[in-house]
Order: C-alpha cells, then structure tokens, then sequence
C-alpha cells in the first residue's frame, strides 16, 4: 500500500502547481508541455486505480515519460515535481523527497 497522507498523488501536484496569474516571473518557471501534460493525466489516472499492479504499472511508464521530459529540459520543474509525485506513488519517499526538492531549487514558489 502506498502513502496517500489524506489527498490524491494528483491533487498534491494540482496544489504545488503556480497559479497562472503568479507575479513572479523566473527563468525556470514550470512548462507544461505535451510530454509533462501526457505525464499528469497517467499519475492521475494510476491515482484512481485499486489495482496495485496495474497502478504500479502506469507509473512506472509515466516514469519513462518524466526522465525523458527531465532530460530534454532539466530547468523545466514540471519533471522534477511529477517525478515526485510518482516516486512518492510508488512508496519511494527518498527519492520523492529529492525531486522535490528539486522541483523547489529550480522554482521556489513550489
């Protein structure tokens, strides 16, 4: 069973997120771009499934999407807040700490 602390994985995400009409403008400010958002509608849809494997299974492809998004723009903060959300899915709280923390470092507004 993972950790759920009451809220969605999705709704985490959906609450980290910058408003649009956020007055501070910074270099690395989140994108959400076509991979980033194919990225959020599977975590969410793992979010809804009882299915372990099954839910296991969706974010570990959404895993493959998030470090190709992270490589192809590793100032973009989207990838590192989505890597969060589906390490922090998998029960991988370390490393979900990590991207994060990351995710802050690159746009504190996180």
């Amino acid at each position: 069973m993972y950790f759920r602390a009451g809220l969605p994985l999705f709704a985490i995400a959906v609450l980290l997120a910058p408003s649009q009409g956020s007055a501070q403008n910074t270099e690395n400010e989140p994108r959400m771009e076509s991979r980033n958002a194919l990225v959020a509608i599977k975590l969410q849809k793992a979010e809804g499934l009882e299915d372990e494997l099954e839910r296991i299974e969706i974010i570990t492809d959404a895993l493959e999407d998030i470090y190709g998004a992270i490589s192809g723009d590793p100032s973009n903060p989207t990838g590192f807040l989505h890597l969060g959300v589906a390490r922090l899915g998998l029960g991988d709280y370390l490393a979900a700490d990590s991207a994060f923390d990351k995710a802050e470092e690159l746009y504190p507004p996180y």
